[in-house]
């Protein structure tokens, strides 16, 4: 099922983004760009992309429980693996530009993060819709 492959390729994100920690729960204390010491700064920002991808996907989660096997959870399962597609691939493009030096685990933390916020809106959007508003699925 699609489901599945979805989880399947936000794992992948996940663990090739942030090899060596577990899934954050809470954002960072701290404005990470504010940050002076640099391994606490590519840290933060480590930490704000799990947060953000974390909150993406269970708001994804959410979302599909509640459109249930309807034409439009298939359309949101589409919507949802080409934007993880998007993601990878730009954030891809934007390390590159630094590849080989040691910014570039902070420079695709960054780019995960502030991809993902976006989508989170748009998808609480959905999750928090009321009847009545344009462009979302109110549950009966």
């Amino acid at each position: 099922m699609l489901v599945t492959g979805l989880r399947a390729a936000l794992a992948a994100a996940i663990s090739g983004l942030l090899a060596t920690a577990s899934l954050a729960a809470d954002p960072p204390a701290k404005d990470c760009n504010q940050v002076s010491d640099y391994k606490e700064m590519v840290e933060c920002h480590r930490l704000d992309a799990e947060t953000n991808i974390a909150k993406v996907a269970a708001a994804y989660e959410l979302l599909m429980k509640r459109l249930g096997s309807s034409p439009a959870a298939e359309k949101l399962s589409q919507s949802q693996k080409a934007w993880l597609e998007y993601q990878s691939s730009y954030c891809d493009f934007m390390a590159s530009a630094n590849e080989g030096g040691s910014i570039v685990h902070m420079i695709r933390a960054q780019c995960y993060a502030s991809i993902a916020k976006p989508r989170l809106r748009e998808l609480e959007y959905q999750v928090d819709c009321k009847q009545g508003w344009f462009g979302c699925f109110w549950q009966r």
